[in-house]
């Protein structure tokens, strides 16, 4: 048997490219999809493994101590010949590591995350404050055995979906999710501007989310033609309502949809995951926001970016 964890519908399609990689039979596999979002998306992407898989589970419990209690009542007497997961720095990740047994580790990319240098994924917090000792205790107790570096380290490969970029994790396998397609142009004037949204509170400084909401929401008014808003998957704002797509698909699905359907696109967004990767799109044109409220963590994404679009499509809000 065989262990794949997912956190987001991405995730699940690096997976799956993973497991045609690996060359895991479905039937061999245990499938654990958490988000505390059960949606259309979330449930749509977490089907196209679990109609497959032996065995699945959407955990829509948040992290907890009866979360996991659960978890380790499900994983203690298990054995799996390969495990495969994304999200590397989640607590609930090395939970499940720790509380089974396994032959190999292997990682996959969670988003922009696995290439910023500055963040977290590269650079392990110390944890030798006291809080932070403290809490170390305590995940003793219940059972933790990894972190973020033990983790790094035991992977025996990690598939990423960034060609040109250095990953956290060594010994990559690239992988492509999002083949170059030219959209067939109806009208030269078949043109949507999509906005990306991003996880506002997590993206800024000293609590400028509601302000960085506004800057948006100011551009977006005076944007031609009419733009839609794809909000980010685990995001619950609603200023964003009367621009906002229903839609079942991940932005880059969704987008590729348009392609073919005759649109050229202007995608717009925070350094988001899918304008990383759809950089190589034909009639996609990214376009990165920039303001000073955003933390340098987003900064560290939005420099990689600028190094491979126009200056001019940078813009500032």
């Amino acid at each position: 048997m065989n262990l794949i964890v997912c956190f987001t519908p991405l995730q699940v399609l690096i997976a799956m490219k993973a497991i045609a990689k690996e060359n895991i039979d479905y039937n061999n596999i245990r499938f654990l999809y958490f988000s505390t979002v059960k949606d259309k998306r979330h449930i749509k992407y977490y089907n196209l493994i679990s109609e497959l898989a032996k065995s699945s589970m959407f955990i829509t419990e948040p992290y907890s101590i009866r979360l996991l209690y659960k978890l380790k009542k499900e994983l203690s007497d298990s054995f799996y010949n390969q495990v495969l997961l994304g999200s590397i720095d989640d607590s609930i990740t090395h939970y499940l590591l720790s509380y089974s047994k396994f032959n190999e580790l292997i990682t996959f990319d969670d988003g922009v995350g696995n290439i910023l240098k500055c963040g977290s994924y590269f650079n392990e917090q110390p944890r030798k404050s006291l809080k932070k000792r403290f809490f170390t205790i305590i995940h003793r107790l219940l059972g933790r055995k990894y972190y973020l570096d033990n983790v790094k380290n035991k992977s025996a490969r990690h598939y990423t979906i960034y060609d040109s970029f250095d990953n956290c994790v060594k010994n990559t396998v690239v992988i492509r999710l999002f083949e170059a397609r030219h959209s067939m142009i109806l009208d030269k004037h078949n043109v949507k501007n999509i906005v990306l949204g991003t996880m506002y509170d997590e993206a800024v400084i000293r609590n400028h989310a509601i302000e960085l909401k506004k800057d948006l929401m100011r551009f977006m008014k005076h944007l031609t033609p009419e733009p839609y808003y794809l909000p980010h998957p685990r995001a619950l704002d609603s200023e964003f309502k009367c621009f906002e797509i229903s839609t079942g698909d991940i932005a880059e699905d969704y987008i590729l949809k348009l392609l073919d359907q005759g649109f050229k696109i202007n995608l717009y967004g925070f350094a988001s995951s899918c304008q990383f990767n759809l950089l190589s799109i034909p009639d996609v044109k990214i376009y990165l926001f920039s303001s000073d409220r955003l933390k340098p963590a987003m900064k560290d994404a939005m420099g990689m970016l600028v190094d491979v679009i126009p200056n001019e499509n940078v813009i500032s809000i």
